[in-house]
């Protein structure tokens, strides 16, 4: 018996589709077994819950990336180094921290059904050992100040596109204010009144196209000037970082059309204990003549001890 004409040509894709789909069917499976172990994972109550601090004095880390890899979910720490992962079935986890010039830490837990795991992890400086057993040290270059660290962390952990300026960043220049500051930020321009600095233009748009706050909250802007925000009154000596928001988030208000700008300030919780910073400066003017002197005292303390072993009242 022959093939009626035509008939082997419909027969060869026919079986080719077949194929395909046969093999299509077999390595389904695979897939939808990871995606849905993963999504299990995130369908418990267990939580993994701690701080993240320095191993030499014990200062807490804001912007530390916390991640457990296996489930591709990631957090970070908030201004107090605290951190929470939720939503977590019972199972062994490994976690992983990262902090920008400090070693990374990791380490495997076993969850329990319902459980808050407390984790508290103090993170090394990268490249200093234990001062036992030393019998030379040679110093190459310079380590990233404190704050420095922090805010490139920061901005690396960042769901949009900021710029962080440090306050240790702030203290190599002299300036006066914030205004000055900003101006050496990326995509920032100030204008000057009377030859100092005194507003700030984001992603070249007006001053008044921006938003202030302090910690977090909105600053007021005068009745007179309209809505644009004054930067000669914060001094540098009072910023702890200053955070720039190029992009606006839901999280920001909603007539911060050309930027966020966040001032946050020294508080007495931020070093802990007895602390004191004094600095002093000056110089010859040019034009006019004269000195200029500046002078510079920080100090604080913090006492009393609190139901979670923390610092309770600050000055």
């Amino acid at each position: 018996m022959h093939p009626r004409p035509g008939t082997s040509g419909l027969l060869r894709p026919t079986l080719l589709s077949a194929a395909i789909a046969t093999a299509s069917f077999v390595g389904l499976p695979t897939t939808v077994y990871a995606a849905t172990s993963a999504e299990e994972a995130l369908q418990g109550t267990g939580r993994i819950i701690g701080t993240v601090v320095t191993s030499e004095r014990g200062r807490r880390l804001n912007g530390a990336v916390i991640s457990i890899d296996a489930l591709n979910i990631t957090t970070t720490t908030d201004e107090e180094g605290r951190f929470v992962l939720r939503r977590l079935a019972p199972g062994e986890y490994t976690v992983r921290v990262s902090y920008v010039d400090r070693e990374d830490f990791t380490t495997s837990l076993l969850l329990e059904s319902d459980e808050n795991y407390e984790l508290d992890i103090s993170l090394q400086r990268v490249g200093v050992a234990s001062a036992e057993g030393i019998e030379e040290v040679v110093v190459v270059g310079r380590l990233i100040a404190d704050s420095e660290a922090a805010a490139l962390s920061r901005k690396r952990a960042a769901d949009s596109v900021k710029e962080i300026l440090a306050s240790d960043s702030i203290g190599r220049f002299p300036d006066q204010n914030a205004a000055d500051a900003l101006g050496r930020v990326s995509g920032i321009s100030i204008e000057r009144d009377q030859g100092q600095a005194r507003f700030v233009n984001v992603r070249g748009a007006p001053a008044e196209f921006s938003n202030i706050a302090f910690n977090g909250v909105a600053a007021p802007t005068p009745p007179q000037g309209g809505r644009s925000a004054r930067f000669d009154t914060i001094s540098n000596h009072i910023i702890k970082s200053i955070e720039v928001q190029k992009a606006v988030t839901p999280d920001v208000p909603a007539d911060s059309i050309g930027g966020f700008i966040n001032v946050e300030t020294n508080g007495a919780f931020d070093q802990g204990g007895l602390y004191a910073d004094v600095a002093a400066a000056g110089g010859i003017r040019e034009l006019g003549g004269g000195a200029i002197e500046q002078y510079q005292f920080t100090g604080s303390n913090t006492w009393g001890e609190n139901a979670d072993g923390e610092d309770k009242f600050g000055v």
